[in-house]
């Protein structure tokens, strides 16, 4: 029975440990890391303090957003025209794109509740260009899991962007439509 014990005993311990999977905040305290490596002046002196959740986007938040956007061009091209065929190129391919957005949605499904972005207020400390350590607070934007990869750093609220990142199919169809790239 020992013998067995023996043997058993290194395959029990070692199938117990599992290593966990990083969280999501694991991930972004490392993103954040990278990020401000170049952009602090000292980043030896990089101290992390909090990260709160602000708020979060869906993709279903960003093909409304753009939908809107489609169907405010149509009503503004309408309204200033000063004969029904004036702009009638740009609204029928706003037409076109309203029509690609409603397809797009409808492919991805139940996907389109999955979310998009997420904003946080961001505090850290570091030392500033002249030694001093000071206290930080950004808003943060990352995108969804499983990279939550930094879309912007901001101290000022009002460059915060309203509709942080796109929705899967939405640059491609863009690039045909608009020619974006």
């Amino acid at each position: 029975m020992k013998n067995i014990l023996i043997f058993l005993l290194p395959f029990l311990l070692t199938s117990c440990f599992v290593p966990q999977k990083p969280s999501k905040e694991d991930i972004i305290k490392n993103n954040l890391v990278a990020y401000l490596h170049d952009k602090l002046d000292d980043p030896q002196s990089y101290q992390f303090v909090s990260l709160e959740l602000i708020d979060s986007t869906t993709y279903l938040d960003n093909i409304n957003y753009r939908r809107r956007d489609f169907e405010d061009g149509i009503k503004f091209h309408e309204r200033i025209a000063d004969s029904p065929d004036e702009y009638i190129n740009e609204i029928n391919r706003d037409k076109r794109i309203l029509a690609k957005i409603d397809s797009i949605q409808t492919a991805l499904g139940d996907t389109v509740n999955h979310i998009a972005a997420y904003k946080f207020l961001f505090k850290f400390r570091s030392k500033n260009a002249f030694g001093a350590k000071v206290l930080n607070e950004y808003i943060l934007q990352t995108t969804g899991s499983p990279l939550f990869e930094i879309i912007q750093m901001t101290n000022d609220p009002d460059k915060v962007y309203l509709n942080p990142n796109e929705f899967p199919g939405y640059r491609d169809m863009a690039a045909k439509e608009l020619g974006y790239k």
